[in-house]
């Protein structure tokens, strides 16, 4: 089971990296657009409370993701639970 780590305060820069990691073209946007999506990030990121440890180190993409990590921590392999199952079939 992963661990949980309490959220730091939110920056303007920790905003953007969540922005831009989440949405590649954000600076396509027209301002109006941006200004949107950056007041919704920053709602969402302010109401996080906690964020899972492993996830927060490795990044897996999607929901369902598995990690496989060693007892060093260190990373092995992910996949997505899904599509595993599915080709387990």
């Amino acid at each position: 089971m992963d661990g949980l780590m309490r959220e730091s305060p939110l920056t303007d820069t920790k905003l953007m990296e969540f922005i831009e990691a989440n949405l590649t073209d954000f600076r396509s946007y027209n301002e109006t657009e941006k200004k949107s999506i950056f007041e919704q990030a920053k709602q969402y990121l302010e109401s996080k409370q906690f964020s899972a440890k492993t996830f927060g180190e490795y990044s897996p993409c999607g929901t369902q993701s598995a990690i496989l990590v060693d007892r060093k921590g260190v990373y092995m392999t992910h996949f997505l639970v899904r599509s595993a199952f599915l080709r387990a079939q």
